[in-house]
């Protein structure tokens, strides 16, 4: 559970964030009958970023995130203008979402024309199309909901112009406004959400947030208040069942998160027949009878499965990360590892993708190869939090005391109070009390009292000390309870003996 927390509550943040802003968006967009906007104005930031990496500036480098940031920026303002002037509303021959299914197709070429001269083109158009939410930043969450927050305060003053253009342009016009201007300005504002949204959640999740909660919103509701609701409700507990699927299943979390938002839309519209329907029980037989048929063929598919011989090798070796990580996926499912096999994995713990490398790391695990040791002690030197704690768990779990010196020398270098913890619970399962003190610093020193507390439980787990502690006290205050805990250290430390059996240190007589 506190690792799921720990992963996921920034990705689950930013979701909320998204729900709050793209719920609201999605009922205007619907009332326009222009569905795609959305995920044309999306492309169109899409592209934005290609355009500005074409000109040198690295995506995902955080020294060029503000200009990657403004190019994309400007470029849906120059789609926010094309969206307003090309409104028609006296022509139903030439429909709005026609022009707008043109723009996306364009933008969508140019973005793919545009990553064929960079170093990892599909690799480029998979992070645009899926986004990195799992990764977000604290820094990023904020910026984003200051800016959401805006934008929803500009919506907020002027709601009575933007609603009654969205849903009576007729009227509005017969009032003498401008429905141009306002278009135009309800485009910008939907630019500064969509440039935002596109950089963290990709494309097509942004697309999801925006309709998917107004149209399961529309099934139950006809007031905007209703609708809203709905719309916030049912985004964030998809948006919760999102990120606990993928942390769970190791998936990535926007494409999860899509694929729950389609299930969540087909079972509203399932619970909805089912409620308008004159005859509940013949619906429900409805149901169930294609229900049955749906899956009778989804498992007749199966019968016409092609076995093929996957080249491991090339998997592993490939340029592609997918590939790569369908190859240890794969290697993971083997009785036994060939020396090509197992030499080609130990390499990929080098691999300058995280992802890779994590993957390598639950692979090496998973397979027991026991000559991996050196080359994780290595890894105790990541630059990733995740690749760091992972190095200290498989550590573990190959139970070689030789690896307990690196063990300890990355203790010292570590910040991270919760992997000096790993590393310290990795230290004791080793047999060495040298993890001990490591605990005790934490215990006396963590900003966070929860990194104190369990601190705290993770050394009760291994020695039973009948001493006071109160986490709550913050380093400074804490002292005089740590320092009976430090001289029962210095009085008993050197007296403490493993028992494997019962995996506790025991006080010699």
């Amino acid at each position: 559970m506190n690792g799921l927390l720990s992963s996921m509550i920034l990705p689950f943040l930013a979701c909320l964030i998204l729900t709050g802003i793209h719920a609201y968006l999605g009922f205007h967009v619907i009332s326009r009958k222009v569905i795609f906007v959305d995920l044309a104005l999306a492309q169109i930031a899409a592209f934005g970023m290609v355009f500005a990496a074409l000109l040198g500036y690295g995506i995902g480098n955080p020294e060029d995130s503000l200009a990657i940031y403004i190019f994309s920026l400007l470029f849906t303002f120059v789609g926010a203008a094309l969206f307003a002037l090309t409104r028609v509303r006296h022509n139903r021959s030439l429909p709005h979402e026609a022009l707008i299914g043109i723009i996306y197709a364009v933008a969508s070429a140019a973005t793919i024309l545009g990553t064929v001269n960079l170093g990892r083109g599909a690799e480029q158009v998979k992070q645009l199309l899926t986004g990195s939410i799992l990764w977000i930043q604290p820094g990023t969450v904020l910026k984003t909901a200051i800016i959401y927050g805006f934008v929803g305060l500009f919506h907020f003053l002027f709601r009575k112009q933007f609603l009654l253009i969205s849903t009576d342009p007729a009227g509005a016009e017969a009032q003498g406004l401008n429905i141009r201007w306002w278009d135009f300005l309800f485009y910008i504002s939907f630019g500064f959400v969509i440039t935002s949204s596109v950089a963290i959640a990709g494309v097509l999740l942004v697309f999801s947030y925006l309709v998917v909660p107004s149209t399961i919103a529309i099934l139950f509701s006809k007031t905007l208040r209703g609708r809203l609701s709905i719309g916030w409700v049912s985004g964030s507990v998809i948006s919760l069942i999102g990120v606990i699927w993928a942390y769970q299943f190791d998936l990535p979390a926007g494409p999860t998160i899509v694929v729950i938002f389609g299930a969540a839309l087909l079972l509203a519209g399932i619970i909805r027949f089912i409620i308008r329907s004159t005859s509940r029980f013949r619906a429900l037989l409805y149901v169930g009878l294609y229900s049955t048929l749906f899956l009778a063929f989804l498992g007749g598919t199966f019968l016409f499965r092609k076995e093929e011989n996957i080249d491991l090798l090339h998997l592993l070796r490939s340029d592609l990360r997918n590939e790569r990580l369908m190859g240890i996926r794969q290697a993971e499912e083997l009785p036994g590892l060939g020396p090509d096999l197992e030499e080609t994995i130990l390499g990929l713990l080098e691999d300058s993708d995280p992802e890779v490398r994590l993957q390598a790391i639950a692979g090496l695990r998973h397979m027991g190869i026991g000559n991996a040791a050196p080359r994780l002690e290595g890894m105790l030197e990541d630059g990733d939090d995740r690749v760091r704690e992972a190095a200290a768990r498989s550590l573990r779990d190959l139970g070689r005391p030789e690896s307990t010196s690196a063990l300890i020398q990355a203790a010292g270098r570590e910040t991270d109070d919760y992997i000096r913890m790993e590393i310290a619970e990795t230290i004791l399962e080793l047999g060495n009390r040298k993890g001990i003190p490591i605990l005790l610093n934490i215990m006396a020193n963590a900003e966070i009292s929860q990194a104190r507390k369990e601190g705290y439980q993770h050394l009760n787990a291994y020695v039973h000390i009948d001493l006071p502690f109160n986490p709550e006290l913050p380093p400074g205050q804490n002292s005089g309870q740590m320092e009976a805990w430090m001289a029962w250290w210095d009085d008993q430390g050197g007296r403490l003996i493993w028992n494997p059996g019962r995996k506790t240190f025991q006080t010699a007589r």
